[in-house]
């Protein structure tokens, strides 16, 4: 079958699911904008047959999804869970899958107790993206990865986002994080009352071979701008850390250690030009 092309945009929702699932065709386009959804109460099963997510009242649902050189941008849009323990944006199944192309979602706010919980392992491969940008987060939790993110000369980003947390980081990354053959994890440019960064923890680690971790222009508050343990490996890896501010306080490179930036890394300032951090 050919590309799919789906638009959803200006709809109002009340306690529904918008829900993708399977595997589309090469070329397809997938968006959704200008839409409103917001859940109270737990999403009614038969918008969710046989997922486990119904509990937590996801307003989005990324279940069993694949993208062959296929694209799903969602814009200017507000999801909202209202109750405790509630996950906003969902993505489930074994895997969240991504072959070029990518998912994108850009100038949303999110509400919730967790604004985005993937209990799907994520595999980006052939320059496939994963984007947050631009967007409004208040929630308990950020954006959580819970079982692991394997990257293959692919891009997870996570740039320009501002909000409040409760707890946790924006970004965290459980279980595996191999990120290989020129891949980027990028975090730049959000302002967040919270943490910015959590990558798993010694044994486990963020495995960066032959690829580059930015993190760079956030603004954050609490302890530490981040947590977990960062491995480099390979020729041309690189862990980019420079003009971050922690409690209204920019950090010195000397006091990147004590902020949780533990690795080797190499410090850029904030105006300068760097093909690792804003010269694309």
């Amino acid at each position: 079958s050919g590309p799919v092309e789906l638009s959803v945009c200006d709809v109002e929702a009340l306690n529904g699911a918008l829900v993708l699932s399977g595997t589309f065709p090469a070329g397809s386009v997938l968006t959704v904008t200008d839409s409103l959804l917001v859940a109270t109460r737990p999403t009614p099963l038969v918008y969710l047959p046989g997922s486990q997510s119904s509990p937590y009242a996801p307003v989005l649902v990324l279940s069993g999804l694949r993208l062959v050189r296929s694209v799903l941008v969602v814009s200017d849009v507000a999801l909202v869970t209202v109750m405790t323990g509630g996950r906003t944006v969902v993505v489930d199944g074994a895997v969240l899958e991504l072959v070029g192309g990518g998912v994108a979602l850009d100038a949303a706010v999110l509400g919730g107790d967790v604004a985005l919980y993937a209990s799907a392992r994520v595999v980006a491969s052939g320059g496939a993206v994963l984007r947050v940008s631009g967007s409004q987060v208040y929630a308990a939790h950020g954006l959580v990865f819970d079982s692991g993110v394997v990257a293959n000369a692919s891009a997870v980003v996570v740039n320009g986002n501002a909000g409040a947390l409760a707890d946790g980081a924006l970004l965290v990354l459980r279980g595996s994080a191999s990120f290989v053959s020129g891949s980027w994890l990028s975090v730049r440019g959000n302002s967040i009352s919270g943490r910015l960064l959590s990558v798993p923890s010694y044994p486990r680690r963020a495995d960066l071979v032959q690829s580059t971790l930015t993190l760079h222009g956030n603004t954050g508050s609490g302890p530490v701008v981040m947590d977990g343990t960062v491995a480099l490996g390979g020729a041309g890896r690189r862990f980019v850390v420079g003009c971050l501010t922690l409690n209204g306080q920019v950090l010195q490179p000397m006091e990147y250690r004590s902020a949780g930036i533990i690795g080797k890394f190499r410090s850029v300032a904030c105006d300068v030009c760097d093909t690792d951090v804003r010269c694309f």
